[in-house]
């Protein structure tokens, strides 16, 4: 798991590494996992900061919005989507809901202490920016300093010149 790796890590390069400088970086199903770490109780103080680049934050937001609906029913509930992406199974029942909830990072929001910075691209079919912007409103409503940086013409990938280099050096400082 990527908290024991990185504890791990800690423990046997103490001298090469610096506890108070922990960071995660991830995008997509990686900013899921970061969202996760910075919120998780067991493994949120591991890490000073997050960068989380199109995240998926939130499977309930995600799931009526996204080109891959499939994803987020077998992330978050273990099972296929009938009907492939072009497909479906709606509605999503009560307890699909609260499933699809427990099973995001949105679900530990409240514990993330870490400074956060979102990298989203706007035109993002795969992971809609708002689970980036959600997970920014949650973290702000609780007086949470958080960088939103938006690229309306980029979409998942998040590859035109402005987003790469501006998102890149951003994460230095």
């Amino acid at each position: 798991d990527c908290a024991q790796l990185t504890a791990m890590a800690l423990r046997e390069h103490q001298t090469e590494l610096d506890p108070a400088a922990v960071g995660a970086f991830g995008g997509s199903h990686g900013g899921f996992l970061g969202a996760w770490l910075a919120g998780h109780e067991s493994h949120r103080a591991l890490y000073r900061c997050v960068s989380l680049w199109n995240p998926v934050t939130n499977l309930n937001s995600m799931l009526g919005a996204t080109e891959i609906p499939e994803w987020c029913t077998f992330e978050g509930l273990g099972r296929a989507w009938a009907g492939g992406s072009t497909g479906g199974s709606w509605p999503v029942s009560g307890d699909e809901v609260a499933a699809l909830h427990a099973a995001s990072p949105i679900s530990v929001v409240a514990n993330v202490e870490c400074s956060t910075q979102l990298v989203l691209g706007g035109s993002d079919r795969r992971v809609p920016p708002i689970n980036g912007r959600e997970w920014a409103a949650a973290l702000r409503a609780r007086s949470h300093p958080v960088q939103v940086h938006e690229y309306p013409d980029d979409g998942h990938a998040l590859a035109g010149a402005e987003a790469t280099a501006h998102a890149s050096v951003s994460i230095v400082h």
